[in-house]
């Protein structure tokens, strides 16, 4: 499972297109088990491919929907029939195949375009944003369900989607893109523990890393919040806080009930901190703010890499 992670506009979807065929290369070439498919049709790479909108036909059956590939290449009826029983089950369709999608959930109608897309049985399927128009709660679910058929079946999958919840939990590999470039590949939790740069740092992680300035104009210190610890000073608040690292204002606390973010305020620099449970700081409360150094981050101010970055 590799996921292809970024912002709108960065070049995710594009990318799945030339993969699919649907878009061409302008220079470079496209590969799939050692195989240059750059200016094969989309027909002929052995790839399925699941839509943001679904791409169901509303006059067909969800049967006649998850078998419409298959029918299209004319196999015979014989060689589907144990495909569609096989695959409704998979996915749990089963008491569904009558029906139409305009009859379905949300969560039923993206069930009828991943079993069109297992049953047509290549082995790459490109998904592009297919959790986007669902609502948090299925969203949660449909994320689980599509992770252990991806395993259950071993199918190679590429995923597109903007929120880094579904990239942590789902992928094997992620592809952090930037404005039509890969900013980092690798594992969840390389991208969360060894960012490359403080793009990398901000966009992974929930909420994402601290940012802020250093006593070296041309660096930012990083630090994630939950390695971060609080302590009230004695002295009353103070008007003008004083750099973070040493004193800040609390400014906000968001209660998540297993912890809470404490926001700290310090002239241009923001702060969060991640504590466990219920917190008993209050707004415009003056605080320290402390971690270790080996869990401080430095990035080159002008270019966002992180300094000493392994190669």
């Amino acid at each position: 499972m590799t996921i292809l992670l970024g912002p709108s506009g960065c070049g995710k979807s594009t990318c799945l297109r030339l993969i699919a065929g649907l878009e061409r290369a302008d220079r470079g070439t496209i590969t799939i088990a050692d195989k240059d498919v750059t200016a094969i049709d989309p027909a002929e790479r052995g790839i399925a491919m699941v839509f943001q909108s679904y791409a169901l036909f509303p006059h067909l059956t969800v049967a006649e929907n998850i078998i419409f590939g298959l029918r299209v290449r004319r196999l015979p009826k014989t060689a589907w029939v144990k495909k569609l029983t096989d695959v409704a089950k998979l996915v749990g369709l089963t008491d569904y195949l009558e029906r139409r999608p305009s009859q379905l959930s949300g969560g039923q109608r993206q069930r009828v375009a991943l079993a069109r897309a297992i049953v047509s049985e290549k082995s790459i399927c490109l998904m592009d944003e297919p959790l986007s128009n669902l609502d948090a709660q299925l969203r949660h679910e449909m994320r689980l369900e599509i992770r252990a058929l991806q395993q259950r079946l071993g199918m190679t999958m590429i995923y597109v989607t903007h929120d880094q919840t579904e990239a942590m939990t789902m992928a094997d590999r992620i592809v952090l893109m930037r404005e039509g470039k890969i900013e980092q590949s690798g594992s969840p939790s390389d991208l969360y523990s060894n960012p490359a740069s403080s793009f990398v740092a901000r966009f992974i992680g929930a909420p994402p890393m601290n940012v802020i300035s250093s006593l070296r104009s041309d660096q930012w210190r990083g630090v994630r919040p939950e390695h971060v610890k609080l302590e009230v000073l004695n002295e009353a608040p103070v008007s003008e806080p004083q750099p973070l690292g040493a004193e800040g204002i609390v400014e906000t606390i968001e209660y998540l009930g297993a912890d809470s973010v404490v926001t700290l305020r310090a002239g241009e620099d923001r702060l969060a901190a991640r504590l466990p449970g219920l917190q008993s700081f209050s707004l415009g409360q003056a605080v320290s703010a402390h971690w270790i150094p080996s869990h401080e981050f430095a990035f080159d101010a002008s270019t966002g890499r992180r300094i000493l970055y392994p190669l």
